[in-house]
C-alpha cells in the first residue's frame, strides 16, 4: 500500500462520520429547539415519560389540592419527612419515590381508620383496594382517585424497572405532588 492508497483510505473511512457532524453542526439551534417538546424516549425496553406523566398528574390533582387552607403550626410528620427526601435526590431518586409513596399510602391508611364502620384491620388492605373503596364510599374525589393510580404506577416503575432513568427535577415534582395529597388526605381526617 502506497502513500496514495493510504490517504484514500483514511477520507473514506472518515467521510460520512464527518458529514454527520458538519450537519449536526449546522443544525445543533433547531435541533437543540426540538429536544423540550420530547416527550417520549426509548432506551431497550424502558420508555421515559417519567416528567411528563408527573405534570399530568399534577395538573390533574391541583385542582382539588391548591384550594386547600393554609396549614397552622408544624407541618404532619409525614410532611416533614417527604421533605427530608428532598437531599436524597440526586443520590437516590428512586429511593426518594418509594419512600414518598410509603408517607401517601400512611396517610390513605389514617383516611380509611377514620371511615365509621370500616373494619379496623385496614392495614391488612392493599393499597389499591383501599384507594377503591375511599374512592367508592365518595371519600376520595375521582381526579385525585385517578392521580394515586398513576401515581402508584411511576412508583412500580421507579422501583422495578431496572432501566427506569428520571431527572431530578421530575423526583422533585413528585415529591411535592406526595406533599399536596398528603395535606389533602390529613385535611380529610381531622376530627
Amino acid at each position: 500500500m502506497n502513500w496514495l492508497q493510504f490517504l484514500s483510505s483514511v477520507i473514506q473511512s472518515l467521510a460520512w462520520p464527518a458529514v454527520v457532524l458538519i450537519v449536526v453542526l449546522m443544525l445543533k439551534d433547531s435541533i437543540a429547539a426540538l429536544i423540550p417538546r420530547l416527550k417520549r424516549f426509548k432506551h431497550k425496553d424502558t420508555e421515559l415519560e417519567f416528567e411528563e406523566k408527573v405534570r399530568e398528574i399534577e395538573a390533574q390533582v391541583a385542582p382539588v389540592t391548591k384550594n386547600l387552607p393554609a396549614r397552622t403550626g408544624n407541618p404532619s410528620d409525614r410532611v416533614s419527612q417527604i421533605d427530608r427526601l428532598y437531599d436524597i435526590v440526586d443520590i437516590s431518586p428512586r429511593a426518594a419515590i418509594v419512600e414518598a409513596w410509603i408517607q401517601v399510602e400512611s396517610a390513605l391508611s389514617k383516611v380509611a381508620s377514620k371511615v365509621e364502620g370500616f373494619d379496623k384491620n385496614w392495614r391488612s388492605i392493599p393499597p389499591t383496594t383501599l384507594l377503591n373503596i375511599l374512592r367508592d364510599r365518595g371519600l376520595i374525589e375521582e381526579r385525585i382517585f385517578d392521580g394515586l393510580q398513576q401515581m402508584r404506577t411511576l412508583r412500580n416503575r421507579a422501583a422495578h424497572s431496572e432501566d427506569f432513568a428520571l431527572s431530578a427535577e421530575g423526583v422533585r415534582k413528585f415529591l411535592e405532588l406526595s406533599k399536596n395529597v398528603i395535606s389533602t388526605f390529613e385535611k380529610q381526617s381531622e376530627p
